[in-house]
């Protein structure tokens, strides 16, 4: 059986912020995070950027990074519904933010049983012989295998619903001794660049699509777990 070794989220917006707002104070004060996480976040003090052009915090299971034109906040362990809490928390305090484009981001890394099936993977999903010409073993060694699949985009440009953008899937190999894989979804709403929705509509959207973008990149994610397990 493929084995789930990480899984975390992230909300990504995209529009025009203002980083300095976003500060562990801030954000203790209007009950977005807990006195935990704000002492967490003045202990890892050192890592952190708190400036006008970008804020970067590393608090209890979550880390975020602002920048004037992008907002992420990342879920690095269960519940990774936190990260869907965080983006709320803060952008019901702030309605009036311009947001071009959303994008939730669904993370797992899993290891198959061996080497053997984690190659496998990759020439089911990348067939090999097209490369002959930059593939090929050197000659007098057939057999040997020289590279494979870095990574791979797959792309649904289309939406499953009536909203515009995309649903894009990475797949990459993660380098080391295991047969790990890190596989991503990303379920990405475009909104006019000309006429950005408020944050408010953004939040009611995030809201209504948070779990349904979940179960899909779960369904994505799984189908790939089970086909590269019975390979």
């Amino acid at each position: 059986m493929a084995e789930i070794r990480e899984q975390y989220a992230a909300v990504v917006l995209l529009g025009h912020m203002n980083p300095l707002i976003f500060q562990p104070e801030w954000l203790r004060a209007n009950n977005i995070i807990g006195e935990s996480e704000a002492k967490a976040a003045v202990e890892n003090g050192g890592d952190d950027v708190i400036h006008k052009e970008i804020t970067q915090l590393s608090l209890a299971k979550k880390s975020i990074l602002v920048e004037q034109g992008r907002f992420t906040v990342t879920a690095l362990e269960e519940p990774l519904v936190s990260a869907k809490d965080f983006a709320l928390g803060c952008f019901r305090l702030l309605p009036h933010t311009p947001i071009s484009a959303m994008g939730l981001n669904f993370i797992t890394v899993f290891r198959l049983s061996d080497h053997v099936k984690w190659h496998a993977m990759g020439d089911g999903l990348v067939p090999k012989a097209p490369w002959d010409a930059l593939l090929a073993p050197p000659e007098g060694k057939q057999g040997v295998r020289v590279g494979g699949m870095r990574n791979l985009t797959i792309e649904r440009s289309q939406r499953p619903d009536e909203h515009l953008g995309y649903i894009r899937v990475i797949v990459e190999g993660v380098e080391g001794s295991q047969p790990d894989t890190k596989f991503g979804v990303n379920d990405h709403y475009q909104f006019d660049p000309k006429s950005p929705k408020s944050a408010g509509d953004v939040m009611d959207l995030l809201e209504e699509q948070w779990e349904i973008a979940r179960l899909r990149a779960k369904k994505i994610t799984d189908s790939i777990m089970d086909w590269a397990d019975g390979l």
